[in-house]
C-alpha cells in the first residue's frame, strides 16, 4: 500500500542537444515506461517503425492526462475494487430487513384403506396409482432481527470503511498515473526543444570538417591537425547522442502508449512550451500538512485501521446473543379432496404448521470466538502501527520533495542567466577568431559552454515540470491550485 515518491531522474538516458556533444554530455528524460508497468509489447515497438506509425495527435499534458483517466487498465482495475466494496456495503445496509424464505414441495399420498388403523404404510394405504392424489405443501419464513447487541452496526461500518479504502487505492492510481504521464509527456516536450540543437550541432560538425578539409588542401599556416582530430572525436559522439536521443524519445512514448492503454499513439508536442506553471509555492509545513489529510496511501491506512477495529467489536458482539422475530406460514393440501382426512396429509407428523414468536439464537463456541478476537486485536495494533510509522515517511517525503521544487525554481532562472552569459562568451570569441585575434580550439571551448548551459536549462525545466507532478502525488492534490496564505518565492544567493 506504501508508495515512495522517487525523484524525477531514478533512471537517466542521455539524450543530447547538438553542441552539446561537442563537450560529451547529455540529458535526462524519463524510462516512463518502464516504471508503469512492462516494456512495451512487441505491437507497440513495432509502431515506432518508420512509415507505419499513425497520424500524430496534437495532445497537451491535461488531455493525456483525461484520456488515461479513461482508458488506462491499472485505474480501470483499481475502480473495480471500489465496485466491489460499494456492493458489499449495500449487502451490510440490509442486515436489519427481515429474512423471507419460501419453500415448496409436490409429492402424492395413498388412499387410506376403510376399516384400517392406518399404522402400516403396506396393509392400511392403497397404493394404487389410480387413486393416488397430489399432495402440495407450501412454508414461508419470516426472520426478523431485533437486537444483535452491535453484530450489524459493526459489519456496516466495516463495509462503509472498506469503501473508503477502495476510493483511496483509486485515488492512488490515478495520481501514479497522473505522475507517470507528466514524465513521459514532458520528456516528449524536451526532446522536441532539443530537436533545433541536434541539427545546428551536426551542421556545425559539418561546415568545420569542410573548413579544415580547404585549409589542409591549401596548406594554409590556420590548419591545426589537432582540431581535425578534435572534430572526428566529436562527430562520433554526435551520432552516438543522436540515437541515444530517439531511444530515449521511444521510450517516453512508450510510457504514453501504456499509460493510456493505446499502442499506436503518436504525440506531436511541437507546439508545447517547456516552461512550467507560475505559481506561488507556500511553506513546507503547508504542503506537509495537506499530505497528512489528503495522501491517499495514508487515508487508506486510517481506514483499515477503522475497519479492523470494527472486526475487533463483531468479534466481542459475537459472545451475545441475537433477539430475532420468528413467524412461519404453511399449509398443506391433498388437491382433488375436500378433507385431507384418510390420507398421509393428516399425519400427526406433518410439518405444515404456522406459528409465531421470539426466539434467541446464540453460538455457545465461546473458545473459539475469543480466539478469533485476539486475532483481530492482534491485526488492528500491526496496521494502526504502520499507519503511524508511515505519517513520519509522508512528512519526510514532502519536505524532501518541496526541497527539491523549491531548488529547481532558483535553478530554472540561474541556468537561463548563464545561458546567457554563454551566448555571449561565443559571439565575443567567434568574432575574435573570425579577426584572426583567437584560436578555433577557444571558439570550441566556448561553444561547449554555450550548449552545456542551453541544455543544462531545458533539463531544469523538464525537472521542475516532474517535480510539481511528484509533490502533487506526494500531497494527493494539485499544488498548482492550492493557495497558500504566504508562498516561497525563488530566491537567488
Amino acid at each position: 500500500m506504501t508508495q515512495r515518491p522517487d525523484p524525477p531522474a531514478t533512471k537517466r538516458f542521455s539524450v543530447p542537444c547538438a553542441a552539446l556533444v561537442l563537450a560529451g554530455v547529455g540529458f535526462a528524460l524519463p524510462a516512463a515506461a518502464t516504471d508503469l508497468a512492462n516494456p512495451p509489447t512487441p505491437t507497440s515497438a513495432a509502431s515506432f517503425a518508420p512509415g507505419r506509425g499513425p497520424v500524430p495527435e496534437r495532445l497537451s499534458y491535461p488531455a493525456c492526462v483525461e484520456r488515461g483517466l479513461r482508458r488506462s487498465l491499472h485505474v480501470a482495475a483499481a475502480r473495480t475494487s471500489l465496485d466491489l466494496y460499494e456492493a458489499k456495503l449495500r449487502e451490510a445496509r440490509t442486515g436489519p430487513w427481515p429474512k423471507l424464505s419460501f419453500s415448496g414441495l409436490v409429492s402424492s399420498v395413498p388412499e387410506a384403506i376403510a376399516g384400517t388403523s392406518g399404522e402400516n404404510p403396506l396393509t392400511d394405504y392403497s397404493w394404487d396409482l389410480a387413486t393416488m392424489k397430489p399432495l402440495v405443501a407450501v412454508e414461508l419464513s419470516i426472520t426478523q432481527p431485533l437486537w444483535t447487541f452491535g453484530k450489524l452496526s459493526a459489519l456496516r461500518t466495516m463495509a462503509e470503511r472498506g469503501v473508503d479504502v477502495a476510493h483511496a487505492v483509486t485515488k492512488i492510481a490515478e495520481d501514479e498515473l497522473r505522475y507517470q504521464v507528466a514524465r513521459a509527456y514532458w520528456g516528449l516536450v524536451l526532446y522536441e526543444a532539443s530537436k533545433d540543437m541536434i541539427a545546428d550541432g551536426k551542421r556545425i560538425l559539418g561546415e568545420q570538417r569542410e573548413r579544415l578539409a580547404r585549409l589542409k588542401e591549401t596548406n594554409d599556416d590556420g590548419y591545426n591537425p589537432s582540431d581535425e582530430a578534435r572534430l572526428e572525436t566529436y562527430a562520433a559522439e554526435v551520432e552516438d547522442k543522436v540515437r541515444g536521443a530517439e531511444r530515449a524519445r521511444n521510450l517516453a512514448l512508450g510510457g504514453l502508449r501504456i499509460a493510456l492503454d493505446q499502442s499506436d499513439l503518436e504525440i506531436d508536442a511541437t507546439d508545447t512550451e517547456l516552461q512550467p506553471l507560475d505559481f506561488p509555492l507556500g511553506e513546507a509545513a503547508v504542503y506537509e500538512a495537506l499530505a497528512l489529510a489528503n495522501q491517499p496511501q495514508l487515508l487508506a491506512l486510517r481506514g483499515g485501521v477503522a475497519a479492523r477495529l470494527q472486526h475487533v467489536t463483531l468479534y466481542e458482539a459475537y459472545l451475545w446473543p441475537d433477539i430475532v422475530a420468528i413467524a412461519r406460514l404453511a399449509d398443506a393440501r391433498v388437491i382433488g379432496r375436500k378433507s385431507v382426512e384418510g390420507s398421509g396429509a393428516a399425519n400427526p407428523y406433518n410439518p405444515a404448521q404456522s406459528l409465531a414468536g421470539l426466539a434467541v439464537r446464540w453460538n455457545l463456541d465461546f473458545a473459539r470466538t475469543l480466539a478469533q478476537r485476539d486475532q483481530m486485536r492482534a491485526e488492528y495494533r500491526a496496521i494502526e502501527l504502520k499507519h503511524r510509522a508511515e505519517l513520519d515517511v509522508v512528512r519526510m517525503d514532502v519536505r524532501r520533495l518541496w526541497g527539491e521544487l523549491r531548488d529547481l525554481r532558483v535553478m530554472v532562472g540561474i541556468q537561463e542567466r548563464a545561458m546567457k552569459a554563454a551566448r555571449g562568451w561565443l559571439l565575443a570569441e567567434s568574432l575574435a577568431w573570425e579577426d584572426g585575434f583567437q584560436e578555433f580550439a577557444e571558439v570550441l571551448r566556448a561553444t561547449e559552454a554555450w550548449y552545456r548551459r542551453r541544455l543544462a536549462w531545458l533539463q531544469a525545466q523538464y525537472d521542475l515540470q516532474v517535480a510539481i507532478a511528484a509533490l502533487s502525488r506526494a500531497v494527493g492534490a494539485d499544488i498548482t491550485k492550492v493557495a497558500p496564505a504566504e508562498s516561497v518565492e525563488p530566491t537567488v544567493r
